[in-house]
């Protein structure tokens, strides 16, 4: 059971009996194959284990913080869609998708799409070979693109 601390000073952290936490049946090594998917914390957390060598599939879609959007990235990666220069749209002299990180934007429509479908196939491929998988949300805020009211990844 975790037990919050209270007092008159502000407690930025939870205090967790170690007695209380149970070892794991599949506990993480360097054979696992890790799945991250979600706010800018699996973005860093991703970074660390790259960087010791660790087997990861970081954020295939970019930084996502709504559970909707996440959904999505999961669900089209498991279906391995498809994106077509319908599924993007252009603004300010950039083409974008609703439901990735403005990192895959570009002036070029047929990079977007190159950069979004490849990183679809390879989660698609990581992904049923994963071994663990973490979720992170950052935000319960939703937005909708105005022109037809989906909801997108990111405001």
């Amino acid at each position: 059971m975790l037990n919050l601390v209270k007092n008159k000073s502000m407690t930025f952290r939870t205090l967790i009996n170690k007695k209380e936490i149970e070892v794991s049946d599949s506990p993480i090594d360097y054979a696992s194959k890790i799945a991250l998917i979600g706010s800018c914390f699996v973005e860093n957390i991703g970074k660390q284990l790259a960087y010791y060598k660790w087997d990861i599939l970081s954020n295939p879609n970019g930084v996502l913080f709504s559970p909707i959007a996440i959904e999505k990235a999961l669900d089209d990666i498991n279906s391995q869609k498809e994106y077509t220069v319908s599924d993007l749209v252009l603004h300010e002299e950039l083409w974008h998708s609703l439901h990735h990180h403005s990192d895959f934007s570009e002036t070029d429509k047929e990079q977007v799409l190159k950069k979004i479908n490849s990183r679809i196939q390879e989660a698609g491929v990581f992904i049923k070979k994963a071994t663990h998988m973490f979720i992170t949300l950052g935000t319960a805020w939703v937005y909708q693109y105005l022109k037809n009211g989906e909801i997108v990844a990111n405001c």
